[in-house]
């Protein structure tokens, strides 16, 4: 109601609106598809995942999907293959890419998280914390970071299995098809 009432386009809008529900928020929206390609196709940018756009990674990680697609197109042409699993080589370094930033998203979500905080006791990280801030993420062992950081902030799992350990049941694996939704908070800001 408090940012409704300083945008005065959606105050008019609204004026004669009735709230019939909670305010929802989703807490982390970001998610990936479990598979980048299949036969014939592969998923690059938005198509495959989205992060969290606080330290804008989305067109970093289109053109580094662009740039492994390419690659696994050009040794498809090459072989004569255009199965997804050539097609689809790169997924475990994307993968991996991805989920470090995602650690990064996460750690700086963290109430009373701070990188000077962490540096100051962990000033040998420095070098790790740069590359992940430039966008460095698919530089070997730049994910040693997460180790030291994890006192400092929750570092959450891969993104299925945080799915998986919400919806209750860590050792569940998902099925194929299987849609793992995302978790919601809601606010109720209504005066009793």
């Amino acid at each position: 109601q408090e940012e409704i009432e300083k945008c005065e386009s959606c105050r008019k809008r609204l004026e004669n609106a009735e709230r019939v529900d909670k305010i929802y928020s989703i807490v982390d929206y970001s998610y990936r598809s479990k598979q980048c390609a299949g036969d014939g196709f592969i998923l690059i940018g938005d198509a495959y995942g989205f992060l969290d756009p606080i330290y804008s990674s989305g067109v970093l990680l289109a053109l580094k999907m662009a740039e492994l697609a390419a690659d696994a197109i050009h040794d498809a042409f090459n072989n004569n293959d255009f199965s997804g699993a050539r097609l689809g080589q790169f997924q475990t370094k994307l993968d991996t890419g991805i989920e470090s930033m995602r650690k990064l998203v996460h750690a700086f979500y963290n109430e009373g998280f701070s990188f000077s905080k962490f540096l100051q006791k962990y000033p040998k990280e420095r070098n790790h914390i740069i590359n992940l801030l430039i966008g460095d993420v698919f530089r070997a062992g730049v994910d040693e970071v997460y180790g030291p950081m994890s006192e400092f902030a929750e570092i959450p799992p891969p993104l299925y299995e945080e799915c998986l350990v919400a919806d209750g049941d860590p050792s569940v694996k998902p099925e194929p098809g299987q849609v793992l939704s995302a978790k919601y908070l809601y606010f109720d800001d209504q005066v009793p």
